[in-house]
């Protein structure tokens, strides 16, 4: 990828635009690939050309010195499928349909990126954790889709994703096998800074030593596998270069409105992300305007001269547009935990969230977001809620109700989400997520307390997570399994029994086990065996649970 200062007649084509002469130039056509990259869960708070002084990421902040870097780019969702939804079909999540991880699907009928891109232009995806595996309908129009998501080691517990590195080996791999003189586009979508933040060495002890954390280390690492991937590409092709569009799906709350991770709120820290155009012909330039992702795919398509399509709402960023209010949305509090749904609106001065108690912050004088002024302007937040009514009553129908499968609601409970809730239950539309927000961070990090085997700790969590929901069967199974851990025999099996009555019954088999491994141990092989057959039923590979049938049986003799 090639970087060089300009040659002087893209300088002064670019000092044209600039100064209103002529229209923005668009990126060179040499026949270089278009490459896309989306960052999961990468917040702009927390990259060095956004102003984040411990930050490693000097690839990022390069090409927002040599590109168009975009201030305020905002994210329609906290959630991979449905931002990555937007991103690939200039939609927002009421228009495409997707609104959660696993439950959704794009639906054929909708025209991807990929699908509006010239027929005969190579197209390649590589994909780095399964909420974007093909199955969930983004593949559609592209020629490759690599969305394997095996663990980098033998190892069933690790998360189902791959590190960066993997993705963009894949990617340079296929680039590789192009003719010399083809034009392509390439989208790779790495999963690293998301949560659980494992960087490898020697990241985590660099960033621990400027001042970072683990999740700036993810970061470091990912920036650091994003310019060995474009330096191998301008090594192969230094003299056409290639156009690269950098973009996050999402940020991470990172304690922001007492909020850990993502997908709870719909605040700038988890929708303000970064966003960078660079390669021949871009100008180098801050994009002040507020721009949104559904503006990803008019920059892409006006990259290989596709005329702008009449029916996306965004525009190539290279064209100085007026902006409109970025929608907002997550649906995440309604459909995994059966609370109220967030949607609003922001604007370069406002943000607007329609909740059970509704929000509306002064951005330019809060932008930390942390005053509401929805009883002190009622007028501004009638105006939003008109306009957001009439976007949502356009909204596509999902089809059929949204569910979540076994295998795919424990793939993502390895990547941190979960579902409190029985799939198609009907959410209390009353129940704000601000209330809920104490007993989500409280859960998580008796969880993670837990994975780090600091059982002493996670109890302390987990039994304060009961007393703010004593309903929520997340914290009772994560309890009884401590309780086994601590050797409180009684304990595990009172909450390995009660997590078993409360809903969502799926993936059971480990409480089974906990609760008969329990009871083995209190001397009661006869009320274990039950539990360990119903065990099998449910995960006939289980090789603890069939241990442990084998030794409740013999001690029943």
């Amino acid at each position: 990828m090639s970087f060089r200062p300009f040659r002087s007649t893209c300088v002064l084509v670019c000092i044209a635009a600039l100064i209103g002469a002529c229209d923005s130039p668009r990126p060179g056509r040499e026949g270089g690939p278009m490459l896309l990259v989306t960052i999961d869960t990468l917040s702009a708070s927390r990259v060095g050309c956004y102003g984040a002084v411990s930050a490693r990421t000097p690839m990022l902040d390069r090409l927002a010195r040599q590109g168009l870097q975009v201030r305020d780019a905002i994210s329609p969702a906290p959630l991979t499928l449905p931002s990555h939804s937007t991103i690939l079909t200039g939609l927002d999540p009421w228009a495409h349909g997707v609104r959660e991880n696993g439950m959704f699907r794009v639906d054929e009928a909708v025209t991807t990126l990929a699908e509006r891109l010239p027929a005969e232009l190579p197209k390649a995806a590589f994909v780095g954790a399964f909420p974007l595996a093909s199955r969930f309908g983004l593949a559609q129009g592209f020629d490759e889709y690599e969305d394997a998501t095996r663990a980098d080691a033998e190892d069933d517990s690790r998360p189902p994703e791959r590190r960066a590195d993997r993705v963009f080996s894949s990617a340079l791999a296929w680039i590789a096998q192009r003719p010399a003189d083809a034009s392509a586009f390439v989208w790779t979508h790495v999963f690293d800074p998301h949560y659980p933040y494992v960087a490898p060495a020697p990241w985590p002890a660099v960033l621990t030593r400027g001042g970072g954390d683990d999740y700036d280390a993810e970061v470091a690492f990912t920036d650091h596998e994003l310019a060995r991937y474009l330096r191998a590409l301008d090594a192969a092709d230094a003299d056409r270069g290639a156009t690269v569009l950098v973009v996050a799906d999402h940020g991470e709350s990172l304690g922001e409105h007492g909020e850990l991770t993502h997908s709870l709120f719909v605040y700038d820290a988890t929708q303000r992300v970064p966003a960078i155009l660079a390669g021949p012909g871009i100008p180098a330039r801050l994009e002040p305007r507020q721009r949104a992702l559904v503006d990803v795919t008019p920059t892409i398509l006006d990259r290989f001269d596709v005329p702008p399509a009449n029916d996306l709402p965004g525009a190539s960023l290279l064209e100085r547009s007026a902006p409109e209010a970025a929608y907002v949305e997550t649906k995440s509090p309604e459909l995994m935990r059966g609370w109220s749904p967030l949607h609003g609106l922001r604007t370069e001065e406002w943000k607007y969230i329609r909740a059970p108690r509704s929000e509306l912050y002064d951005l330019r004088a809060d932008p930390g977001e942390t005053v509401n002024r929805f009883d002190a302007n009622p007028d501004v937040a009638a105006r939003f809620e008109r306009e957001l009514s009439g976007r949502l009553a356009q909204s596509r129908s999902p089809g059929d109700d949204p569910s979540l499968d076994d295998e795919t609601a424990a793939r993502l409970r390895a990547l941190g989400y979960v579902a409190t809730i029985e799939p198609g239950t009907k959410a209390d539309l009353r129940q704000d997520p601000k209330d809920g927000a104490e007993m989500v961070a409280t859960l998580f990090r008796g969880e993670e307390a837990f994975q780090r085997r600091n059982f002493v700790v996670a109890r302390r969590y987990l039994e304060r997570a009961i007393e703010l929901d004593p309903g929520s069967k997340e914290a009772h199974s994560f309890l009884a399994g401590t309780m086994v851990e601590l050797s409180r025999w009684s304990a595990a099996v009172e909450h390995a029994e009660r997590a078993l009555e409360l809903p969502p019954h799926w993936n059971e088999a480990p409480l089974h086990t906990t609760a008969a491994e329990a009871l083995l141990a209190l001397g009661r092989p006869g009320d274990a065996i039950p539990h360990l057959r119903r065990a099998m039923e449910l995960a006939p590979r289980d090789e603890k649970a069939a241990r442990l049938l084998a030794r409740a049986e013999e001690r029943a003799r």
